[in-house]
């Protein structure tokens, strides 16, 4: 296990809002995540941080899952992989062993780990829709091998953020196709979401879960609150439910304008928007 003190927020999240944490752990096994639970300290998991808005003082410890705690393995249209295993790395392995289900991550800076925590979803697919089964820490620090249907997957949520669990892995169950086919898509999925969302600016990804039968980012257009600024943040041109940092943002501007977006929508749409990115004040 690798333990730094006092590390910039800006260099484990993507939107890289200002701040410091007091701990970085990462876990490279089983037993380390034990050591992490029996620690007595308050503590988060964090994938990649591109669906987190971090300030971090109501944690003593932030920990990120490393890729190596388990190798790769590929059992017939079966692949497990470690919680801290990148989306892209995820999807060259799907794409060199002719696996075919999850090319809609493609282009997300995401771990499978947050992807299956957050249930992970777009253009009408789940992550969660393709996972067999979780390898998951528990609160008592064991070590459990948790069922698809026991995950309680749902819209942008899981059975994760309800118990105080350290996903170690994942295994999806996935379809064969060819290789090149699978690669063409991967690319085509990139190419659409270059398009629509500011993915090379400092973001979160979607700010808000869209509220049944609505779109959040639609809601947020028609109302004229594009490009709605507080300090160095605003809301992004490309895409509304996207909110970018400039350079020098902090976490306070981040939830100002957050709280801004939600009052607007409320007060002149009837709607009470729920943030989809995980806040840890």
């Amino acid at each position: 296990m690798q333990i730094q003190k006092k590390v910039p927020i800006e260099t484990i999240t993507t939107f890289q809002n200002k701040g410091t944490i007091s701990e970085l752990w990462t876990l490279e096994s089983v037993s380390d995540a034990q050591e992490l639970i029996k620690s007595g300290k308050a503590w988060t998991v964090l994938g990649k941080g591109s669906n987190t808005l971090l300030r971090g003082r109501s944690v003593d410890i932030v920990a990120q899952v490393s890729p190596k705690s388990e190798m790769p393995i590929v059992s017939g249209t079966k692949l497990t992989v470690s919680a801290g295993t990148s989306g892209n790395r995820l999807l060259k392995l799907c794409q060199e062993n002719g696996l075919t289900g999850v090319e809609f991550c493609a282009g997300v800076p995401t771990t499978v780990g947050g992807m299956v925590t957050m249930n992970f979803g777009c253009w009408g697919d789940e992550i969660g829709n393709h996972v067999e089964s979780v390898g998951i820490v528990n609160s008592d620090g064991e070590y459990l091998e948790i069922a698809s249907e026991d995950m309680a997957f749902s819209y942008r949520e899981s059975r994760i953020q309800k118990e105080k669990w350290i996903v170690m892995t994942a295994t999806f169950f996935l379809e064969e196709d060819d290789p090149a086919t699978i690669q063409s898509r991967i690319t085509q999925m990139i190419q659409t979401r270059l398009e629509k969302q500011p993915l090379r600016e400092n973001s979160f990804g979607s700010i808000f879960k869209n509220p049944r039968g609505k779109y959040a980012g639609q809601i947020i257009e028609q109302l004229g609150l594009k490009g709605l600024r507080q300090g160095d943040i605003h809301i992004s041109q490309k895409h509304a439910n996207f909110m970018v940092n400039d350079k020098n943002g902090t976490y306070e501007e981040a939830i100002t304008l957050i709280q801004h977006i939600q009052d607007e929508v409320q007060k002149k749409s009837q709607v009470q928007l729920e943030p989809e990115v995980q806040i840890v004040p």
